[in-house]
């Protein structure tokens, strides 16, 4: 099994970000990962360049496993051998981008797995949203009400009591 970049099929983007986990944990070290920049010159969070020599890789699992993002997939492609290893077995990124409908057809239980966490993300993040706009209407009928309690109220009135005794002269 060789690792594969998945790359979302509605837009097109590639789901790494270039934060070099998968890099870090690979025990022969045979990822390179080269961050883009944007025209300023500051990194972007995005992959301008991504190797895998396959001949050193040992198959492990340990790069998908750790990817934070489901950007790099172990697929079911094993056969490489050829009669040239030096530059057809150094994988670049057009090499290992894969759609998600082709990883969805290659691990259907994996696919459903994940999109099931994808919709408990979104019921929780739209669960959230209602909550922040039911407490910020509660808040705001707080105030209508507070400003309607305010207005109707009148100057305060001195306290009565006993009228004054007044001291002769």
């Amino acid at each position: 099994m060789l690792p594969v970049l998945i790359y979302e099929e509605e837009n097109g983007d590639c789901r790494c970000t270039s934060c070099g986990i998968c890099a870090k944990v690979c025990p022969p070290q045979c990822i390179w990962i080269v961050q883009a920049k944007a025209l300023d010159g500051k990194p972007k969070p995005k992959a301008n360049e991504f190797y895998i020599d396959m001949d050193v890789c040992m198959n492990c699992g340990f790069c998908s496993e750790f990817c934070p993002f489901d950007a790099i997939k172990m697929d079911h492609i094993y056969e490489l051998s050829n009669y040239e290893r030096h530059k057809s077995h150094v994988y670049n990124m057009q090499d290992l981008l894969v759609s998600t409908e082709y990883y969805g057809q290659t691990h259907p239980r994996a696919w459903a797995k994940e999109l099931a966490v994808k919709e408990e993300e979104e019921k929780k993040k739209k669960a959230k949203e209602a909550a922040a706009a039911a407490a910020a209407k509660k808040k705001a009928e707080e105030a209508a009400k507070a400003a309607a309690a305010g207005a109707g109220t009148t100057a305060p009135v001195a306290p009565v009591g006993p009228p004054k005794e007044e001291k002769p002269q």
